[in-house]
């Protein structure tokens, strides 16, 4: 769950400690905010009571991987007719039921919470991603695009500057994303 990968991420040596205090705010925010949504959850999927009908994962790799795929694809067709709540909701089954390494239902959550305008999920699905992700210049890449959604909300541009400066961090070799960082260090009085 993103909470518990917000738990690791506070407990890891391989953050910094501003990152790694983020992530136990976004952990307790998610929590609280996990409590909330659970309590108006079964009203508002009343009238789709296959909407949440989650897959339990199947005996056996191979029927798990044909559960994974069920999900994304039921994910997909929900948000195809516009039921975003339950199609979040296929793809956080989706992302339980993935084997490490595998990104797509973290992917299409992403790209489903930025549908919907929901900064704070799609945000969290990225650093959920950057959690899973074990190559480094990747996880740099997914720090820099974190950075470019918070780009976009004026109230988030200390996030957006620690985003970068974690895509630096990952991708020291960047020169684009170096030049864009020592930018955003000079406008900030950073430099």
């Amino acid at each position: 769950s993103a909470a518990a990968l917000y738990q690791q991420v506070s407990a890891s040596s391989w953050f910094t400690a501003e990152t790694r205090g983020w992530a136990q705010e976004q952990r307790n925010e998610l929590l609280a905010a996990s409590a909330n949504q659970d309590a108006h959850a079964d009203a508002a999927h009343a009238d789709d009571p296959d909407a949440l009908g989650l897959v339990p994962p199947p005996p056996g790799q191979a029927r798990a991987a044909r559960s994974l795929a069920t999900e994304l694809e039921r994910a997909q067709e929900l948000a195809e007719r516009g039921q975003w709540t339950a199609a979040i909701a296929r793809a956080e089954n989706a992302s339980d039921l993935a084997p490490p390494g595998d990104l797509r239902a973290l992917e299409l959550l992403e790209r489903l919470y930025a549908a919907v305008g929901d900064l704070q999920g799609q945000t969290e699905a990225l650093g959920r991603q950057i959690v899973a992700t074990a190559d480094a210049r990747a996880r740099g890449e997914l720090w820099h695009r974190r950075a470019r959604v918070y780009r976009g909300f004026p109230d988030r541009q200390a996030e957006m500057y620690r985003c970068l400066k974690e895509a630096h961090a990952a991708s020291p070799d960047d020169a684009a994303l170096a030049h864009e960082l020592h930018a955003d260090a000079m406008a900030r009085g950073d430099w």
